[in-house]
């Protein structure tokens, strides 16, 4: 497991009153801006998928889901399938020849593997824990993650490119303090 431990400088002098942390009432979203809120916050639908109030029609045209897809593995299946673009990368092969790696949603959260060679052993599944705790005026930062539901050979992988992840994340991090740095004014 990776563990990350962080001084941030705190923004107040000490940890605020429950006064402080009281929200004023505001109107609800509409389901798409929360929904599009949702994905650009922590890169999923949380409440809901933009195909939900779909179902019927796609029912009526025999879409199927990727979970579908993946449990139905027939020779020459062709299947029809409905759900958001959330990525798109485009690249040119050898002979100029344009191809894309394209990422896509729908409402049973398929997950896919990078799509980059050599990292065909990554896990699937990486679970983070964040905790903030108040240190006098300052906030320490613990940041623990590791490889969940993986094989040994995930694992070892995982724990290959731990010095790389320590890197990026140690770079993240910093960029964040300078901007904390810059809200003290």
């Amino acid at each position: 497991m990776t563990v990350l431990v962080l001084l941030v400088a705190a923004l107040t002098a000490g940890p605020a009153t429950a006064d402080e942390l009281r929200l004023a009432p505001v109107a609800d979203w509409l389901a798409h801006e929360r929904l599009g809120e949702e994905f650009g916050a922590i890169g999923f639908y949380l409440s809901g998928h933009p195909l939900d109030n779909y179902q019927t029609a796609l029912a009526r045209l025999q879409a199927s889901t990727y979970a579908q897809c993946l449990e139905d593995r027939r020779q020459a299946f062709q299947p029809f399938l409905a759900g958001t673009i959330i990525r798109m990368m485009e690249r040119r092969g050898k002979n100029d020849q344009p191809y894309a790696f394209v990422s896509f949603s729908d409402p049973t959260g398929g997950i896919a593997k990078p799509p980059y060679p050599g990292m065909e052993k990554f896990p699937l599944e990486v679970m983070n824990h964040m905790t903030f705790e108040a240190r006098g005026n300052q906030t320490e930062l613990v940041f623990k993650g590791g490889p969940h539901n993986a094989s040994s050979d995930e694992r070892k992988f995982y724990e290959s490119w731990l010095p790389s992840m320590n890197q990026g994340f140690s770079g993240t991090f910093a960029q964040l303090e300078t901007y904390l740095e810059t809200l003290k004014g």
